[in-house]
Formats: structure tokens, C-alpha cells, sequence
């Protein structure tokens, strides 16, 4: 009872207690003190003199009833917040869920850091990332901890775009009529002019070693991809991180559809360049959706004497119509303004005016985001 009215007099100082017994009967002192080291709770100086007191009651060898379990929280104390980057968190009661969508666009995309990086800078909580293309490689790159400074350089220095673009790829193309003679006795690929293992070997050893794997990532994170075969829109909520990003990137015609578990995937953006159905079906209250398609500005006719400008159009068109309708499920639409950026850019300052151009489209964005998630 001398303990119990140590602390209970120590405790009016200290702010609200609670209490708890544990009796010991045939224990030693130093078990005893060590018990009261692990109430880490305890003030240190409430801690100290507990011990001395300990120290005291067993040298004279008194057999007693003491009360270990009881903890003073001093009222300015607060939980750490941990967080992988400070712009996300773990959805709380009193807030809405809140998942970004990154759609894709190639060297576009690179606007993408700039959004990211004035959420984060803003404190906006994000619970989940779902990412297509080049917004699967930015958005799971974040996830797993990757600074936004990192993926900018990989972006400035060419490293992404070179791997993108594979060698000789005109010899490549020149290849394909000779394919059937060439395979006439062999087991014939997928077809592609490039294979996606380089770009997944070289996004593994970007990650992390415990961040490898989609479900150990935070924010939560989703890629999306199409299953060639039966056409459905697929999004990998688990496994190999680099693998599924590499699957919602693989450019159809360009590279091999990737392999996993027995399907074979190309880039999202044949079914979902903005995927913001699949953030919908997860229930998050807010979506933010950024999309950073072409903008589709008027040519003259001898434009399209080119096969590249030809092409080019027809993309932009199929993926502006596509996204017309996903971004009906948006709450908040971010359209950075990419006018001199194209799919396969690569130029250093291009690459730093699309950056810029999302964060102006983000910043322009806030005030409707931090209403909309009521903050």
C-alpha cells in the first residue's frame, strides 16, 4: 500500500492516471525494477524514485502488495505520426479516403511529379495510388519510397527513355516479314519488337527490398493493364511491383506483352488510360484524377503525309475519347497544360516545363481538393 500511495500522490502532479495491480509473491528486486523500466509511460522521474523505493522495501525485506500497472500520461502528449512521405497517411474517421490516379502519356507523364510533389508539400492525404503507364511507374515508384527528386532525374537524364526505345528497332521492323521463315522449325514468340525485361530488371533495382511487392507498399498502390486475351481491363492490387509496372507499360506492337501468371498483359491504356473506375470500385469518397493527354490542335493536311504525325493523331483522338467518359468518375480533374510535349520526348527542358506545368495545374487544383476532402 506505501507504493500504491507513492503513486497516487506522484499522479496528481502528472495529469489523469490509470490503474491497474499485478501481485508478486516470490520475485527479486531486480525483476521488479525491470518491470517498471518497461512502463516506458512513466515519468523518469516518477520512474526513478519508484525504483529507489523498490530498492528499499526489499533490502528490509517486507513482504508487500505493489502496483505496477499504473501509467501517467502527461496531457501534452501526442502520437507520432509515420509516414512514408509526408503527404500520405492511413484514411481516419473523421476524413474522407482519397485516391489519385495517374493516367498515362509517356514523357508527358513526368507532370505527374509535379502534382505529387505539391500534395505532398500541401499535406494532402493520400490513402491510395492507381497508376496506368508511364503513371504506374511514377505512382509506384513513390509508393515504395522512391524521392520525387529520384524519378525526376531518371527522367532528365534519359535513363527511362533509352530503355523505352529499343536499339536498332528500324532493323527490328525490317525483320518482322522474315519472322514466319525464321521461326518455320521453332517455337515463335510472343509478338514485339522489344521484350519488357530490361525495363523490369532495371525498375527492381530501383525498389527497395521490402518494398517489392504491391501489398507492402504506402500508400497503397494499383497497376493496370489489359489481358490481351479475353480484352478485360486487369489491376494488380499484389505481387511483383516491377513486373505489374512493367505490364502497364509494355506498349503494344512495340514491346512483348508480359507474362504473369499465365496471362499476358500490354499498357492499360488500351482499356483504361485514367483508370478511375478501378479507384471507384474501391470505394475511395474522393478521386483526384490527373490526365495528361495531347492536346488535339488543328493541322493542315500535309501534316499527315507523315506515318509518325499519322499515328501520333490516332492515338490522341482514341485516347481523348476513352478518357472523356473515365473522367466522369473523377471528383477533381487535373489537366496540366503540355502543349509542347509529346509521347516519346525526351529533351531536358521539355521534360522540366511538363514537371512545372503539374504543379501550376495542382496549385490551381487546392482549393478545390482541400474542400472537397474537408480540409
Amino acid at each position: 500500500m506505501m507504493v500504491l500511495r507513492f503513486l497516487e500522490q506522484r499522479g496528481r502532479g502528472s495529469g489523469a492516471f490509470l490503474r491497474g495491480l499485478a501481485v508478486f509473491h516470490t520475485i527479486s528486486e531486480r525483476q521488479v525494477i525491470r518491470s517498471c523500466k518497461y512502463l516506458c509511460v512513466i515519468p523518469i522521474t516518477v520512474a526513478s524514485e519508484m525504483s529507489s523505493l523498490i530498492g528499499r522495501l526489499f533490502r528490509l525485506r517486507t513482504p508487500f502488495l505493489i502496483a505496477v500497472l499504473v501509467c501517467f500520461l502527461p496531457q501534452q502528449v501526442q502520437a507520432q505520426d509515420v509516414r512514408e512521405h509526408p503527404g500520405t497517411s492511413s484514411p481516419l474517421p473523421h476524413r474522407p479516403s482519397i485516391a489519385l490516379v495517374l493516367g498515362g502519356g509517356g514523357a508527358r507523364g513526368a507532370a505527374h511529379i509535379g502534382v505529387l510533389r505539391v500534395l505532398e508539400r500541401e499535406h494532402i492525404p493520400i490513402d491510395l495510388i492507381v497508376g496506368n503507364s508511364i503513371g504506374s511507374i511514377i505512382g509506384g515508384l513513390y509508393c515504395a519510397g522512391l524521392p520525387l527528386e529520384k524519378s525526376e532525374e531518371l527522367l532528365m537524364d534519359k535513363v527511362i527513355s533509352q530503355i523505352y526505345l529499343p536499339k536498332l528497332i528500324w532493323a527490328r521492323i525490317l525483320f518482322v516479314p522474315l519472322r514466319p521463315v525464321y521461326y518455320a522449325f521453332r517455337r515463335k514468340p510472343v509478338a514485339g519488337l522489344a521484350s519488357q525485361q530490361k525495363i523490369y530488371r532495371f525498375l527492381l533495382k530501383q525498389l527497395p527490398a521490402d518494398k517489392r511487392l504491391i501489398e507492402n507498399l504506402h500508400p497503397r498502390f494499383e497497376a493496370v493493364a489489359v489481358d490481351i486475351a479475353d480484352g478485360q481491363v486487369h489491376s494488380f492490387r499484389s505481387g511483383d511491383l516491377a513486373r505489374a509496372m512493367a505490364a502497364s507499360s509494355a506498349i503494344p506492337g512495340l514491346f512483348k506483352p508480359v507474362e504473369i501468371d499465365s496471362h499476358l498483359y500490354i499498357d492499360g491504356g488500351i482499356g483504361a488510360n485514367v483508370p478511375t473506375d478501378t479507384a471507384d470500385q474501391r470505394g475511395a469518397d474522393v478521386v483526384i484524377a490527373v490526365v495528361v493527354d495531347e492536346h488535339v490542335k488543328e493541322l493542315p493536311k500535309e501534316a499527315f503525309t507523315s506515318y509518325r504525325n499519322l499515328g501520333s493523331r490516332l492515338m490522341n483522338l482514341a485516347l481523348k475519347s476513352m478518357d472523356r467518359r473515365l473522367k466522369q468518375n473523377a471528383d477533381i480533374i487535373v489537366s496540366p497544360k503540355l502543349l509542347d510535349a509529346s509521347i516519346f520526348d525526351d529533351d531536358r527542358e521539355v521534360i522540366t516545363k511538363a514537371i512545372l506545368a503539374g504543379e501550376e495545374a495542382a496549385i490551381q487544383a487546392l482549393p478545390a481538393i482541400k474542400a472537397r476532402c474537408g480540409m
